[in-house]
């Protein structure tokens, strides 16, 4: 497959990542296999607030040598390569001072225990509350839910414990914690 005519008929910075398919279901390393011109400028020639480690592309490297461990991106990336899943996130890491639009695309075929993906991105100084409520049906009731739960309830520590058992329903998890901070007094304690 002709990784760079795909990435350069991209109208966004866009690049091909490599995910290494491992026994048991987990992953390996994560590769910037190719990407487009735009793509290479977000690295060599940075925007303000989005700082690299490496401002060099070199095609093939993981994805480590540019910016941070981020495990939000790389289970992106394994549920694109791996799983053949699209996914799309907006989202404001919070070592960079600037929204990311991405969307993950699976890409076949594989090679041997080598998976790949297109990830297209966008970047933006400031949110967009389109993008931002572009989410599904399920998670907006559920918000909304929590909302409702939490508005005027007569026992807000039932309300909170009604909430944790909500969000772990949603996540399939079997553990949910919920704290509460105090900025002044620089403490901490678990309310649910």
């Amino acid at each position: 497959m002709d990784f760079q005519t795909i990435v350069d008929s991209m109208g966004k910075a866009a690049c091909i990542i490599s995910v290494e398919k491992l026994d048991g279901g987990s992953y390996g390393e994560l590769r910037i296999v190719t990407g487009n011109r735009s793509y290479m400028d977000t690295i060599e020639l940075p925007i303000n607030g989005v700082e690299m480690l490496k401002r060099t592309f070199v095609p093939d490297s993981v994805y480590t040598d540019y910016m941070p461990r981020d495990l939000n991106f790389e289970e992106a990336c394994y549920q694109a390569a791996i799983e053949k899943k699209c996914i799309h996130s907006y989202a404001h890491p919070t070592r960079y001072d600037v929204w990311f639009d991405m969307t993950f695309v699976p890409l076949y075929p594989d090679n041997g225990n080598i998976c790949y993906c297109l990830y297209i991105m966008e970047i933006s100084f400031k949110p967009d509350a389109k993008r931002m409520s572009a989410i599904s049906a399920d998670i907006a009731s559920s918000v909304l839910e929590t909302c409702i739960k939490l508005q005027n309830p007569d026992d807000f520590n039932e309300a909170l414990n009604e909430v944790c058992v909500d969000i772990r329903d949603l996540c399939d998890s079997e553990h949910c914690c919920m704290s509460s901070t105090g900025s002044r007094s620089r403490s901490s304690s678990n309310t649910s």
